[in-house]
């Protein structure tokens, strides 16, 4: 048959990559898929991402918001950070397509009506992103029980409290 096989991009120098990388890379060898591990300097890494020059790559995302409204650049299909197709116009992917829909809903909608639709904007996502998620960070998060509720962990049972703010007051 033919040797399956790809390269997995990685930013120079950033421990968490290199740990990540290789335990991937050791965990797909255990069933035949080879993976070659490249590690290049930032400016490199994404320039060979806008330009969809990779098999793979190895990215970690940070907010200072989990709200998606607060970060359309990056959820749009046409947002400037939206690192799936850079530098689109108009949606590649129909998961795309909806989820540019549904960020249209979400900002126009009452609390209520914006929960169901940001929890199924967050399901699209789920299902239909082409990502793994490899870990999480550590972090410690604390909810007071008596003043908050509605919390979900993601992945269920035991992730974080991503996109946690649901259910809205």
């Amino acid at each position: 048959g033919t040797e399956a096989r790809f390269t997995l991009l990685i930013q120079r120098g950033n421990t968490a990559h290199d740990r990540s990388a290789t335990a991937l890379a050791a965990a797909l060898a255990v069933v035949g898929v080879a993976v070659d591990v490249v590690p290049l300097e930032q400016g490199a890494l994404l320039e060979r991402m806008q330009h969809g020059d990779f098999d793979a790559l190895l990215l970690n995302y940070s907010s200072t918001t989990l709200d998606p409204a607060l970060s359309s650049d990056f959820w749009l299909s046409h947002g400037s950070a939206h690192v799936w197709h850079l530098g689109q116009t108009t949606p590649a992917t129909e998961w795309e397509r909806n989820i540019d829909t549904l960020m249209a809903q979400q900002i126009a909608a009452t609390p209520e009506e914006r929960a169901a639709v940001v929890a199924e904007m967050e399901a699209k996502v789920y299902a239909d992103v082409a990502e793994l998620v490899l870990y999480y960070e550590s972090d410690l998060e604390a909810y007071r029980t008596d003043r908050f509720e509605g919390f979900t962990p993601v992945p269920a049972p035991d992730g974080y409290m991503v996109f946690g703010y649901l259910p809205y007051p």
